[in-house]
């Protein structure tokens, strides 16, 4: 398991985005190849004599593991099992494996309508205490914090956008590209490509900061190095 898996990490760079490759392998390393199966590794079983019965018995130990004091959520799980099955996918393709192990009839991923939601905002409270501190400590930063708080944008998308895709005049941006470990490439989704409106809270603090760019190609966010975040 755990050779197949080398080789097919690296054909993966030339598959799919940097970052998915970088969380590929977390949830391999971190996760499925680490999980005890049986008294095994399961990166020591042998790729060709997995059966279902194996990834049932991968699953309940990811739901048996402790992140300290709690347990992983169902969807976390899912994202580990989802690597996988992508890599057995893979390998049916190249003939390393010819059973079809995520049979849905008899394999199911877990629910996540019982798990609590990822999403837990700042409260307005906690939010201006953020952005005072990168005011006073960190204030090159402040106008991209400001921007993340007032548009709930990506950092990615943050990250790749321009001068040119920003108009402070009408109180628009243009969100069409993403910019992730240095690589930048089209949004994670096509409806992700949007035009957001922005607040005059937050054209005030555009405008500041967007005085010494003159060049319309040039990031709208940089490092103080005046390279892209």
């Amino acid at each position: 398991m755990r050779s197949y898996y080398e080789e097919w990490i690296e054909r993966r760079r030339n598959q799919v985005r940097p970052q998915q490759v970088k969380c590929e392998k977390s949830y391999f390393k971190n996760h499925i190849l680490a999980a005890r199966v049986g008294g095994q590794k399961f990166g020591d079983f042998s790729l060709s004599g997995l059966a279902i019965h194996h990834l049932q018995a991968l699953q309940d130990s990811l739901r048996a593991k402790r992140l300290g004091k709690r347990s992983y959520k169902a969807a976390s799980i899912n994202k580990f099992i989802g690597a996988l099955q992508a890599m057995i996918k893979d390998a049916r393709r190249t003939g390393a494996i010819t059973v079809r192990l995520f049979d849905r009839d008899l394999f199911s991923k877990l629910p996540e309508t019982d798990s609590q939601s990822d999403i837990d905002p700042y409260l307005p409270e906690e939010r201006e205490l953020i952005l005072k501190g990168f005011l006073e400590h960190r204030r090159h930063y402040y106008p991209f914090v400001f921007h993340q708080f007032w548009t709930g944008s990506r950092p990615s998308e943050a990250c790749a956008l321009r001068r040119r895709d920003v108009d402070l005049i009408y109180g628009w941006e243009r969100i069409e590209k993403s910019r992730v470990a240095g690589d930048e490439s089209g949004t994670k989704t096509g409806p992700s490509n949007r035009q957001i409106r922005l607040h005059e809270n937050l054209i005030d603090v555009l405008k500041d900061h967007v005085r010494f760019i003159l060049e319309p190609d040039a990031y709208l966010f940089m490092t103080p190095d005046r390279t892209p975040i």
